[in-house]
């Protein structure tokens, strides 16, 4: 072989052996950053680090077998797998969960089916159906309608007789009309009142929105008349002066005076003398005569007859 053709293939193999290496450099670079972000992946989607990002709910309270309590505890129960699911992975350990806030009867039924391995130990879903069915006698909806009819506000707020209707109600399969309607018929007959002279709203929504609006006006209408008659019945404060008031001094009767005004003198009284007629007394003051002898010249203060017979008793 001609030796320029061999200095030609040396020189294109060693430009090809540097570019293999070049290539080979940057394939390590590679697989470090790759190693580097897969690391840093795994680091953030651990274990440990998802199990911080759950929410910490209080378990429910214990359940006991008591009707009105089941369907709230299930619920609860509910809740907690599905914002703790790295706490409860399996269908097992979310029964042992619920097992385990039983008590009573309800715990004594619960660990015999656990015990034998009863086929609503399979999953959740069998197993709270089989709770229902054992400890809530009454549907739910049965008996959120019968509770309906008889709910009523009474003497509490609307806002408290709403949030009771609404818990209620949520249990129930009734359609916004009729709640509508059984919702008006509980208000007491002063809200009622109030309501007669307003448009009724459509809505359920609204109906409970007015008339607790109507409800909160009316109380804050009752403490301002108790307010009222609160300082209607406060005693007026004392004058800043007790000095008491200035006398008028009369003139002293003239001893020649009639000295009692006609009309007001009190009628002359002797044994067995009678009284004076009144048309005979205003006929003796018309003429200037003594009331008591019916004289003309004095009164009854000076009366000579008077005298004479107070002498002689």
């Amino acid at each position: 072989m001609d030796p320029a053709n061999l200095g030609n293939v040396a020189g294109e193999l060693e430009a090809q052996a540097k570019a293999i290496r070049c290539h080979e450099q940057q394939l390590e670079d590679l697989t470090l950053q790759l190693q580097h972000l897969t690391l840093q992946q795994r680091s953030d989607t651990s274990p440990v680090a998802a199990a911080a990002r759950e929410p910490h709910l209080p378990p429910p309270e214990r359940f006991s077998g008591d009707p009105e309590v089941c369907a709230p505890f299930i619920t609860q129960c509910t809740l907690i797998f599905a914002l703790q699911p790295s706490s409860f992975p399996s269908e097992d350990a979310r029964i042992a969960y619920i097992i385990s806030l039983l008590s009573g009867p309800a715990r004594q039924w619960g660990t015999a089916e656990w015990d034998r391995r009863s086929t609503i130990c399979s999953s959740v879903q069998a197993f709270t159906e089989a709770m229902r069915k054992v400890f809530n006698c009454t549907a739910p909806s049965k008996d959120a309608s019968r509770r309906l009819l008889r709910i009523a506000q009474g003497a509490r707020s609307v806002n408290d007789y709403a949030v009771d209707f609404r818990t209620v109600a949520a249990r129930s399969k009734w359609n916004e009309d009729a709640l509508f309607d059984v919702f008006y018929q509980g208000l007491s007959p002063t809200i009622k009142d109030e309501l007669a002279t307003r448009d009724l709203p459509d809505s359920l929504d609204d109906l409970v929105d007015l008339a607790t609006r109507v409800d909160l006006r009316l109380r804050e209408r009752m403490e301002e008349r108790r307010q009222e008659n609160a300082v209607r019945r406060r005693p007026l404060p004392a004058p800043l002066s007790s000095a008491p008031p200035p006398r008028l001094h009369k003139p002293a009767p003239d001893s020649d005076a009639h000295s009692v005004p006609a009309g007001d003198a009190p009628e002359p009284m002797q044994l067995g003398r009678s009284r004076l007629s009144p048309e005979e007394r205003q006929r003796r003051i018309k003429g200037n005569l003594c009331l008591y002898c019916g004289s003309a010249g004095h009164y009854l203060n000076r009366c000579p007859a008077k005298d004479r017979a107070h002498q002689g008793q």
